[in-house]
């Protein structure tokens, strides 16, 4: 009013206004309401003030409060005055508004006069809900005459037709859907009437009945309206629905983030359940209600569609929709469910109602299935825990399907080549629906067990398969607040475990694997990995159901196959994890006899594929553990013995199966395993091949050390698996599972050592075999002769073997074949260490044990009468079996040894004399007898014994010596190229061949006996003449005691330098060495004084440092120091002649001839009584320089081997002669003419001086 007067200027009014509106928005609508007021006073009341001020005004206001709020409060000839509307557009709004207040207010709406009076309606209702069997056209023409005669309006007859339709719903086939059709077959018309009733009740806040959702899905299933017609009438749109389903998956995913803290703590609450907002959001939901009665009425048609423009994995969580869809398939399965369920007629179960309609009609044969009762239950997807009759039924038409389609019911069948069997569909049932319904019941041991009735049938990478998706893609909201639920139960209980709680915690575990194995066995695993509890954890599954050890084989494959370094973090070792899954894996198959253990083979059979080595130790612990097979480390002598004996006496003495309680039954699990998955060639083959590329792959990646550790270990994988395979398969069994010689080597690509360590069996059973059964089938065997048995016995060999020599002579080089015949190749490699020797002591041990034992029982108190007689019976029992088998391989061992006796001839008969003395003897030991030594225990073993029969046998062109000589007096670098346990099966055959020689040293009479005329220790070969029957050809004892100290000297020295040697692999496998051959080396005072400072020195230089050195020198030299008392002296050990010294030095430590230190306190000891029976006394005096000494020996040596010549010792006459090195020489690698390589395996070489 003051600005319409004109005391106040307006832009100072608008001002304040601005100010005020900060304060207090509502200040513009209180000001706009008084212009209004103003501008109706202004006819009534002449005291307002100007016109023209008060337009100014409203224009300025303009600014505040905004065109839209003056057009609704203002006049419009205000607003046109005031330059607010333009004068067009005030009037154009000016006559909406008239034409719309005439609308409300004066128009008048439309009646039907007879509504009051009932009659018509009451006859309409009548005649259309009455099911008599009238024809459409009669109700039709009833109907236009209640139209006509009550002058009812049609779309109010429609909509009373629709609303008796939804009290009698059943009539819709016969009555209304026919009349609707006939009456109204305009669909818009149609879906805006039923649109028109939603609306209504959407805007009241009034949920919609469910009979109006069921009248609208039969008029869709019989294509009355259209689903995209009715759709847009629903509530609430497709934001809504999105938004909620946004929030669901929102609230999971903090579940699962929150669950993969490791930091959460016990008793910590979750998140809010699941789907709160059920009973509010769905009430209003009329899209979803729809969905639910589409399903209740079994209208698969419109059911699909809407489930497609809906997610489903939240729609399922609501129970209306969820019970909807069960019962529907229910409905759907049951004709053919009572076909194969496979229960008694009697037990007929619960019958389910039909619905309305039910398109398709229920299935009849499997494939009807495909059409909508699988589809649906794949969108039920976990919850489908809500019906357990259900997922038993599915379970069990699952079964039979598969049944069907694999009709031997073996898991090994390939599955259907086409894709559209329902085999496949099967597949996608169980992993969508059955293992995630699984997961949500709570303890289902029943149906865990009905669950691996079905998947047992499937190959276990299709079950794996299934597994990993269950276990891994978890993306259903209620599955991921399953498992978080899950976890807090699994991290409680699995935390506790330990060797005094395994029987309750088994328990627990074992309810909690019904519903979650994936997540309980992935915990355990990393508890195993990280304390290494392996033998608690795996005591606490006792109780697992079949279906859960399924899965936790899975998961330990699946935990192997880790993206994790398999090695340790300093590279030098396998690492800790690895080692402890495998020991689980092991123990695990060894304890639990149903678990399968056919997927571990094949994921190590895949690994070795990929060339990773490192998995053998899978297969090499599950064979421990399993059969009790072992590739020892260290085996004693008394165990090396019994195990050239028979089957039984290598089971009871030589610790072939260890202690373990029944390990035939879990070796035969192992067995009937590789057997039914033909993977017992695939295995050796590639364990065998990975022998060849082990060292150069591994080698670019990794530390040397740890190359050797996974050498040895694919060098015992294969020998343990080999014995393994002899063990417990027959040996009819074994013939026709490996392949020929000729096979392993062209198809599998085996050197010619590992194909005749897997072929070897084979021979031996083909000879024994044919052997005994021509014994059985000639009557007159026992009245033969000796040597007539040997000739049978040789004729049975050549047959077999000669295909074997002819395979072998294929492969092998001209060159090598010029030195030895094939025939020695062949039987080289086809003998074994039983072949050659009868453990007589270890049968006889035994024998006396088991009889003892026999006899302990009798009178113990411990047992009953009947079990102490019992056991007697059967001890005794044993020991007549180890007598029987005592000679039975005696007898073996002498046809054997007269068949060799027969083969000596051609093995060496070539003639230059040449290659006879050094070619032949290199070829040998390089081709044969090391690379077999380094394999196991037993072959160095063999390869000893074999040479020494070699001797013995008295074989043609055999230098036995040279032999020996070429064996010791270099080991340098064969002991640096060994692995560690390729070391000790080195130091094994050196211990052997020096026990050998030092056998012949120790006795004169010994020696003369098997090595005097022996064509073995010929030195003088001439042409036409090698039987070395001229005694002045042979060395003489003496001399040969000469050439033991030399080779104990180059053995010596070959340690020293291994010692002194800054490598690490030189090093430990020098010790290695050491300890291996203490018992023969070392035996000479002198060598006993330096090795022991040497290694004090190395234990001292190793403290602190590389401890695993420092432990093998202190070990060693406890071992030494016990050895002490039975050192010799030089000249006890060979004639040392006396040399009278140039200068006699005072020094408190004087050395001998090869500069062993020796103290006075030694000079000064009593004299000892050598061989030869001469006194023998150290002097004082020690010799004025090396070169005089030699001189002095090489005197002696000429005069006692050569009196026509004089030349240096160790080289050849003119005549071939060979003269053994003098004491103190001990040969010089400076006076060698050529060095030999002999090229020992694919990561081992020996020099040898010729």
């Amino acid at each position: 009013m003051v600005a319409l007067q004109g005391t106040t200027k307006i832009d100072a009014i608008i001002a304040s206004i601005f100010e005020l509106k900060k304060k207090d928005p509502d200040i513009v609508s209180s000001f706009t309401d008084a212009l209004s007021i103003v501008d109706g006073n202004f006819g009534i009341s002449n005291c307002l003030g100007s016109k023209e001020k008060f337009f100014q005004l409203v224009k300025e206001f303009e600014k505040v409060a905004g065109e839209a709020l003056l057009k609704e409060r203002l006049d419009f000839e205000t607003l046109e005055n005031s330059g607010v509307l333009k004068t067009k557009g005030s009037r154009i709004l000016s006559a909406k508004h008239i034409k719309l207040r005439t609308k409300l207010y004066f128009k008048q709406h439309k009646f039907n006069l007879l509504r009051e009076e009932t009659e018509g309606f009451a006859k309409l209702i009548t005649d259309v809900s009455e099911n008599e069997n009238h024809s459409i056209q009669e109700k039709l023409q009833a109907l236009g005459s209640l139209i006509g005669c009550f002058n009812l309006d049609p779309n109010r007859v429609l909509d009373l037709i629709l609303e008796a339709f939804e009290m009698h719903p059943e009539l819709h086939s016969t009555n209304f859907i026919p009349l609707i059709k006939s009456f109204m077959p305009d669909s818009r018309v149609l879906s805006e009437i039923m649109g028109f009733k939603f609306s209504s009740f959407h805007e009241s806040d009034d949920v919609a009945p469910s009979s109006l959702f069921v009248i609208v899905v039969l008029l869709l299933e019989h294509k009355l309206i259209k689903l995209e017609d009715i759709y847009s009438w629903l509530s609430p749109d497709e934001a809504a629905l999105s938004e909620y389903a946004d929030e669901e998956m929102q609230k999971a995913k903090k579940v699962l983030c929150k669950m993969n803290k490791l930091s959460m703590k016990e008793g910590e609450e979750g998140e809010e359940p699941l789907l709160t907002l059920e009973d509010t959001f769905y009430g209003s939901n009329q899209k979803l209600g729809l969905l639910e009665a589409a399903l209740v009425v079994g209208s698969w048609s419109v059911a699909c569609a809407l489930l497609n423009k809906v997610s489903t994995d939240w729609v399922m969580s609501f129970s209306p929709i969820c019970n909807a869809a069960l019962n529907f398939v229910h409905a759907s399965i049951e004709p053919i469910y009572r076909i194969h369920s496979a229960l008694p007629e009697r037990l007929t179960g619960k019958q389910f109602k039909r619905p309305l309609v039910l398109s398709p009609p229920p299935a009849t044969t499997f494939d009807q299935l495909k059409t909508c009762a699988f589809p649906l239950l794949k969108m039920i997807g976990p919850y489908g825990f809500k019906d357990p009759i259900l997922l038993q039924k599915t379970i069990r038409l699952s079964k039979a399907i598969l049944q069907e389609e694999l009709p031997s019911g073996r898991k090994h069948v390939e599955p259907p080549s086409d894709t559209n069997s329902i085999y496949y569909d099967v597949l996608e049932i169980i992993e969508e629906y059955v293992l995630p319904s699984l997961a949500m019941l709570e303890s289902p041991c029943a149906f865990s067990e009905e669950i691996w009735g079905l998947m047992k049938l499937l190959p276990y990478n299709i079950r794996f398969g299934r597994y990993s998706a269950w276990k891994n893609n978890i993306s259903h909201p209620l599955l991921i607040h399953r498992k978080a639920e899950q976890f807090k139960k699994v991290k409680r209980y699995a935390k506790i475990i330990n060797k005094d709680n395994v029987k309750y915690m088994g328990r627990v575990l074992g309810k909690l694997s019904h519903s979650s194995p994936g997540l309980l066995f992935d915990y355990v695993i990393y508890q195993a990995q990280v304390f290494e509890l392996i033998t608690p954890v795996v005591d606490s599954l006792k109780f697992l159901t079949s279906l859960s050890q399924d899965i936790l084989v899975y998961c330990l494959i699946e935990a192997l196959a880790a993206d994790k370094d398999p090695f340790s973090e300093d590279g030098k070792s396998i690492g800790r994890w690895l080692k402890a899954v495998t020991a689980m894996v092991a123990q695990i198959f060894a304890k639990y006899k149903s678990i399968e253990i056919e997927p571990m083979l094949h994921f190590v059979k895949n690994q070795l594929k990929a060339k990773k080595s490192v998995f053998l130790l899978v297969l090499k612990e599950i064979v421990q553990k399993m059969s009790g097979v072992e590739q020892g480390d260290e085996i004693s002598t008394v165990q090396l013995e019994a195990m050239a004996g028979g089957e039984l006496l290598r089971s009871e003495a030589a610790g072939f199966f260890n202690q373990q309680r029944n390990p035939r039954k879990t070796a035969q699990r192992l067995k009937d395993a590789l057997v039914e998955s033909k993977l017992i060639v695939p295995l050796c083959s590639l364990i065998a091949q990975q022998l060849k590329i082990t060292v150069y792959r591994e080698t670019l990646h990794v530390e040397a050390k740890l190359v050797q550790a996974l050498y040895d270990q694919c060098v015992d994988t294969f020998t343990q698996f080999g014995n393994f395979l002899v063990t417990v398969l027959s040996p009819e069994e074994y013939k026709n599972t490996i392949p020929s010689l000729e096979e392993l080597c062209e198809e599998y690509g085996l050197d010619l050592g590992s194909a005749s360590f897997l072929y070897r069996p084979v021979i031996s059973y083909s000879i024994n075999s044919t052997w005994e059964s021509t014994m059985k089938a000639n009557k007159n065997f026992r009245s033969m002769s000796q040597s007539e048995k040997d000739d049978l016995y040789l004729s049975i060999t050549t047959d077999i073997m000669t295909p074997v020599k002819q395979q072998i002579q294929a492969r092998l080089p001209s060159k090598v074949l010029d030195e030895f015949s094939p025939q020695f190749l062949a039987t080289f490699w086809t003998l074994s260490y039983s072949d050659l020797y009868v453990p007589t002591g270890s049968y006889s041990r035994e024998r006396e044990r088991a009889k003892k034992a026999a006899s302990d029982v009798l009178h113990s108190s411990d047992m009953t009468e009947a079990k102490r007689k019992k056991e007697s019976d059967r001890l005794n029992s044993l020991a007549d079996r180890l007598d029987a088998e005592g000679v039975k391989q005696k007898e073996h061992v002498e046809r054997v040894m007269a068949r060799l006796n027969h083969e000596k001839q051609s093995w060496f008969d070539y003639g230059s004399l040449n290659k006879y003395k050094t070619e032949t003897v290199v070829n040998i030991l390089s081709q044969c007898v090391i690379p077999r030594s380094l394999l196991s225990e037993a072959d160095a073993a063999y390869c000893a014994k074999l040479l020494e029969l070699i001797h013995l046998m008295k074989t043609p062109n055999f230098a036995s010596l040279i032999c020996f000589d070429r064996l010791f007096c270099d080991i340098t670098h064969t002991i640096n190229s060994c692995s560690e346990y390729e070391c000790r099966r080195f130091g094994r055959f050196l211990f052997m061949s020096l026990q050998t020689v030092m056998r012949w040293h120790g006795d004169k009479a010994v020696y003369e006996r098997e090595c005097v005329s022996y064509p073995g220790f010929v030195t003088k070969f001439r042409a036409g003449s090698q039987s070395g029957s001229d005694s002045s050809s042979h060395i003489d004892f003496e001399n040969y005691r000469h050439v033991c100290h030399k080779w104990h000297h180059k053995i010596f020295k070959a340690i020293l330098l291994g010692i002194e040697s800054k490598m690490y692999v030189a090093v430990r496998n020098s010790l290695i060495i050491l300890k291996s051959i203490l018992d023969q080396f070392p035996v000479q005072y002198p060598f006993y004084v330096n090795l022991e400072k040497k290694v004090e020195d190395l234990k001292n230089r190793e403290k602190g440092k590389r401890d695993d050195l420092f432990t093998l020198s202190q070990s060693y030299l406890g071992q030494l120091k016990l050895r002490k008392p039975f050192m010799i002296r030089e000249e006890a050990f060979h004639y040392k002649p006396k040399v009278v010294p140039k200068a006699v030095p005072t020094t408190d430590v004087v050395t001998n001839g090869h500069q062993s230190p020796i103290t006075k306190k030694e000079q000064e000891a009593p004299a000892l009584s050598g061989t030869n029976g001469k006194e023998v006394t150290i002097k004082k005096e020690v010799k004025d320089s090396k070169k005089s000494d030699r001189r002095d020996e090489k005197d002696k040596s000429t005069k006692t081997e050569a009196p026509k010549e004089k030349r240096p010792k160790g080289e050849k006459g003119e005549e071939g002669e060979i003269l053994p090195s003098g004491p103190g020489e001990g040969g010089d690698q400076k006076s060698s003419k050529r060095r030999h390589v002999l090229k020992v395996s694919k990561n081992s070489m020996l020099f040898i001086n010729s």
